[in-house]
């Protein structure tokens, strides 16, 4: 069964790959200099803060792109296969939603990558944060993305495609605004604290601080898990809770 999971996602990762070959040079580019310029905004940000605030902003900076990618991005590249009937397409085919969806979302991720990678190194090398990269925080950027896949695809899938950028702003605001991404979680009020508990960035950021510099605010073990609780959520949402429909 692994074999054939495997098999369908590199078909349709390549797939994903070769629709994208004509404008993912103009993608990668736009990736990079919305980056670039908010890591030279960082200098001004940054004027002032200690090494603590220097981290929060470096690494909330690339949880923003993160979370914007897996529910703007995906949200709109759902609803426009829907749109085109691309999912008659590959209902006819012996594929699993899963492999799909993942190799839509890993797809897209690697063509966004070389942008987040530089959030990170470029505010790094910027403030001399001192970063230790491991295997750890890849899988981190990658759980980061899947657990928000549900919210992303829901929004995609389930609604008017004329609705979905704007709903997609108001809630990509809405989850950015209410967990504690760019400052420390003690800062919140009370009420919001109890709120950004609930959201997944809250603990992709944790998680990320901790990857990087060894500073968390809840214990690896629990950011990990409750990563890994809604990337499956995540996928059983869009799998089995949504159909998969044209209109």
């Amino acid at each position: 069964m692994i074999t054939r999971y495997w098999k369908e996602f590199s078909l349709l990762f390549l797939i994903q790959m070769l629709e994208m070959r004509v404008f993912w040079i103009v993608t990668v580019l736009f990736s990079l200099i919305v980056p670039i310029v908010m890591v030279l905004g960082l200098g001004s940000m940054g004027s002032g803060q200690n090494h603590s605030g220097l981290l929060y902003i470096v690494t909330g900076s690339t949880v923003v792109s993160l979370v914007t990618l897996g529910i703007v991005s995906l949200s709109q590249e759902m609803a426009q296969m829907k749109i085109q009937g691309q999912f008659l397409y590959y209902a006819s085919l012996p594929i699993s939603k899963m492999s799909l969806l993942i190799a839509v979302l890993i797809s897209r991720l690697l063509i966004q990558l070389p942008g987040i990678l530089v959030i990170l190194f470029g505010g790094n090398f910027l403030y001399h944060l001192g970063f230790n990269t491991s295997i750890w925080t890849f899988i981190i950027i990658f759980l980061a993305l899947f657990s928000l896949s549900g919210v992303g695809g829901v929004i995609g899938l389930a609604l008017d495609p004329q609705i979905v950028p704007t709903l997609a702003s108001i809630v990509l605001f809405g989850v950015l605004f209410g967990s504690p991404v760019l400052i420390p979680l003690h800062n919140f009020p009370v009420a919001l604290r109890w709120i950004g508990l609930l959201l997944p960035p809250t603990y992709v950021a944790d998680a990320l601080r901790g990857s990087l510099s060894g500073s968390n605010e809840i214990p690896m073990p629990l950011d990990i898990g409750v990563l890994i609780i809604c990337t499956i959520v995540s996928f059983v949402v869009i799998v089995r809770g949504v159909r998969w429909q044209l209109r």
